[in-house]
């Protein structure tokens, strides 16, 4: 997907530090502490919107408020014809209620499919 077709056609750009309840809203955060999650990256945001049904894309751009984190998601809001991609998400503002959500499910999904490790035996 390039640039010129993301401009202005339903793709929504978010970073990670808009659902992070560490910070506050004049440091960049987007919705309610309620809403947020602790430390959230780039990649909980893509599994978050691959839960929700919604395209997302990684691009290699940083936060001016928090320069240090690395990524922005660009993820896709409406269909090119204007119907939205996921039925009970129709705004920007509801896009990232519903990740900041989210992401606390997905991270425990992930913890149980991860394999455990047998404990070092110790001689």
């Amino acid at each position: 997907v390039r640039q010129e077709q993301l401009k202005g056609s339903g793709w929504v750009s978010m970073y990670p530090s808009y659902v992070d309840k560490e910070r506050s809203i004049k440091d960049g955060r987007r919705v309610k502490v309620e809403c947020a999650c602790e430390n959230p990256s780039t990649m909980d945001v893509m599994n978050a919107c691959t839960k929700l049904g919604l395209d997302c894309l990684l691009e290699p751009k940083r936060y001016p408020k928090a320069w240090w984190v690395f990524g922005r998601c660009r993820i896709r809001l409406h269909n090119p014809d204007g119907s939205p991609c996921n039925t009970t998400i129709n705004s920007r503002k509801e896009l990232f209620h519903a990740i900041g959500k989210m992401i606390p499910l997905v991270r425990e999904e992930v913890k149980k499919e991860m394999p455990t490790r047998p404990a070092a035996k110790s001689t």
